[in-house]
């Protein structure tokens, strides 16, 4: 067999004796020389690998603040399958894990399962994983650049991203992304190795690209990219090196062909398809779904999201900061300008993975710096040439003295650079981002660690414990994960000892028992009797739960007769003229729908769910009514004038209240924190009418009442119908 082709110094001895002798301009041969290793090599790159790994394991438990429910997943099946060869399904050892509707992919948990065997399941211990896969990264990327261009270009390449904060970030998460540049980056490295001294390093880059595939659901649209460039680009050289691409190309198709039979076969609807555009009309053209496509690729490159304000969502960075420093912006510049103009067909490979991470993400509706990670070393790696290219032309200055001293200066600059950028990037990171990623759902849910020890201290004495469901992510997975849950009880029962609903949803709890309520501070107005036992409080002050021991419930009417729907345009004014419930007039009026009634609605909840009872009437928002009113009314008896309170909360829309056709709320923007009325009730039947107009979004009402001390009013007798309505009958229901 032929010994095999460098086809880096292929392309550059078709080059380099005109680019050299003619007209002076420099190649990657100038540069790409490649030394042995000597100690102070070793030394740096130790260094440099201790770093990383350091400033990505400091405080990993604790910053980001809270824990993710992905995260508490991961965590829970990797303690499932290292104790009992199970995942929360109950299934023995799954190529991929069913969870939260979705897939985990199996790199990432699996290789989850020997720090969380050995450490025990915490927070620290499953994002360790993830601090193993980013400082791997940066080695990758050191062997990577150093196969490409040498050691030196290696030792900055290195240096660079593991302060880049984009691959620092999901290096301190236990998100199973972080795992895709890790092996991306090794299987380039075998790739480059492979092409330049052939032998089994094509078994090294088939193993590594096939185990890329199930890093993360955007590899399978990525890898097919990269590898037909691959081919196009080295087809001389694989068929040359046929004997040992063979059986690389075999062991690829065997790692990866499970992936791809896994997602043709899916049948649910994948984590991908819930979150592209592509399915959002099939009757869409295909020249806008270019445009739509065309719009989002070039937003990964827009300087607001590497430089300026980098993913916006609070678990995936850090406010007002991109993904990048600034510094890397004229080195990458420079980088991508150079790998176009030095010759070389690994650099065509090296513009194809600039051209190619965004693709993927670009199918998805958000700018999420999660779906584009692959990019993350580019900017390294590209600023690593620059710098090399540089150094490489000083060096060519005759004279010696000066040429180190240039150098020198070089070096201690962009070094100044990146230093000042890097140091106020990890000031705000673990000073600031603490009280940014404790943000409740929008964040990383904090606070459950806390509140479920302390309920779990007083289990014996509360034999009924129950989770809210307001502004929360899969609460019952962080329940398995911080009691050790056995995964054989929960995937036979589903049961954890826990209930979870929304305090609203009370006809659903039983309390008679004694009964441990985690909520959320603004929900405890749904209840008469209670005592606060605990309160979990974020970073920033804020109460982010209470534990309660909940005793009774308030009183809420639920007794509802409703019109609707009326529009309500952005610009239209809020309707604040009483119409009597059950007139003629109140159900002649232009709806949304023609010939409109009135509707009886026993509501078995605190709150009067307007978005779901109206969820069929909108002509323009079928499933979500928005931009719309509806109106309510309910008829309430008293023996004689009494004096009560009522409470009104709900969603954050307009709403408007008349008691017997006088005002007693005006129009406001309701909240969860209930408004205050304090009214008189006649004697007989009293009407309460009320008036909500919904924008986007949650569309709620929930009303409560009791007497001025607080107490339920006793045998209250609520109806949805005016005294002696025949139903049926004119405009009613």
């Amino acid at each position: 067999m032929n010994r095999a082709s460098d086809p880096v110094k292929d392309s550059l001895k078709m080059t380099e004796k005109s680019t050299r002798s003619e007209n002076g301009r420099y190649t990657a041969a100038s540069f790409c020389g490649r030394r042995k290793f000597i100690w102070q090599d070793r030394v740096l790159l130790a260094l440099i690998l201790a770093f990383a790994f350091f400033i990505r394991v400091y405080r990993v438990g604790d910053i980001p603040a809270g824990f993710f429910c992905d995260e508490a997943s991961i965590g829970y099946n990797a303690f499932a399958l290292g104790g009992w060869g199970i995942d929360e399904n109950g299934k023995s050892f799954p190529l991929y894990i069913n969870s939260f509707g979705g897939h985990k992919n199996p790199v990432y948990i699996y290789a989850a399962i020997l720090p969380v065997r050995l450490l025990g399941p915490t927070e620290a211990n499953v994002r360790l994983t993830s601090v193993v896969f980013g400082t791997l990264t940066v080695l990758g990327t050191f062997w990577l650049v150093y196969e490409l261009w040498g050691i030196y270009a290696g030792l900055w390449a290195a240096l660079f991203l593991s302060i880049t904060p984009w691959n620092f970030h999901f290096s301190r998460i236990a998100f199973e992304l972080i795992s895709w540049p890790c092996m991306f980056v090794f299987g380039f490295a075998f790739l480059v190795r492979a092409l330049r001294k052939g032998g089994w390093n094509w078994a090294g880059a088939g193993l590594m690209f096939g185990l890329t595939v199930h890093t993360y659901v955007m590899a399978v649209i990525f890898m097919p990219l990269f590898l037909i460039c691959v081919f196009i680009i080295f087809l001389p050289n694989l068929i040359r090196q046929w004997v040992y691409v063979l059986p690389g190309v075999i062991l690829f198709a065997l790692i990866a062909t499970p992936a791809v039979k896994f997602r043709m076969e899916l049948k649910t609807t994948s984590h991908f398809k819930s979150n592209s555009w592509l399915n959002e009309s099939k009757y869409t053209s295909l020249t806008a779904k270019a445009e739509r496509f065309w719009s989002n690729y070039q937003r990964f490159y827009s300087y607001d999201f590497l430089f300026e304000n980098g993913d916006r969502n609070a678990r995936h960075s850090i406010a007002n900061h991109g993904e990048l420093y600034k510094t890397f912006l004229p080195l990458t510049l420079a980088g991508v300008f150079l790998i176009c103009m030095v010759p070389g067909r690994l650099h065509f490979l090296i513009l194809a993975w600039i051209f190619l991470f965004p693709v993927a993400a670009a199918f998805t509706n958000q700018l999420y710096a999660t779906r584009s990670i692959i990019g993350s070393p580019l900017a390294p790696i590209l600023s690593a040439f620059t710098i090399t290219w540089i150094q490489d032309a000083v060096s060519r200055i005759r004279v010696r003295w000066l040429s180190a001293g240039v150098q020198v200066v070089v070096s201690v600059t962009i070094a100044f650079f990146f230093a000042n950028e890097a140091m106020r990037y990890f000031t705000l990171y673990f000073n600031r981002y603490p009280i940014m990623s404790a943000r409740g759902i929008y964040g990383f849910q904090y606070g459950y660690r806390e509140m479920i020890e302390f309920m779990e201290s007083r289990k014996d004495q509360y034999p009924q414990r129950i989770l809210t469901a307001t502004s929360v992510n899969q609460p019952q997975i962080f329940v398995n994960f911080y009691t050790r849950l056995d995964p054989t009880v929960w995937s036979k029962s589903h049961n954890n000892g826990y209930m979870i609903g929304k305090p609203e949803g009370y006809q659903r709890f039983n309390l008679s028992r004694p009964t441990l309520y985690a909520l959320r501070d603004d929900e405890i107005h749904y209840f008469a009797e209670y005592e606060i036992l605990h309160e979990v409080i974020d970073p920033s002050g804020k109460t982010n739960f209470l534990v309660v021991d909940v005793r009774s419930w308030k009183t809420f009417l639920n007794n509802w007769s409703l019109l609707g729907l009326f529009d309500y345009d952005r610009n239209q004014e809020f309707d604040t003229e009483y119409i009597e419930p059950f007139s003629e007039e109140s159900s002649r009026r232009p709806g949304l729908k023609p010939n409109l009634k009135w509707t009886s609605r026993k509501n078995n909840s605190a709150t009067l769910d307007l978005q779901t009872i109206f969820k069929h009437d909108h002509p323009k928002y079928p499933r979500n009514p928005e931009r719309c009113c509806a109106e309510g009314a309910t008829y309430l008896y008293f023996p004689e004038d009494t004096h009560a309170v009522l409470e009104v909360s709900g969603s954050r829309d307009k709403a408007m209240m008349w008691l017997n056709g006088r005002v007693v709320m005006d129009m406001t923007t309701l909240f969860e924190s209930p408004r205050v009325l304090n009214v008189l009730f006649r004697t007989g039947w009293n009407e309460l009418f009320l008036r909500s107009c919904e924008t986007v979004g949650d569309w709620y009402v929930a009303v409560g009442i009791h007497d001025p001390d607080g107490k339920p009013i006793l045998d209250l007798k609520n109806q949805p119908y005016p005294p002696g309505y025949r139903t049926g009958s004119g405009s009613g229901a």
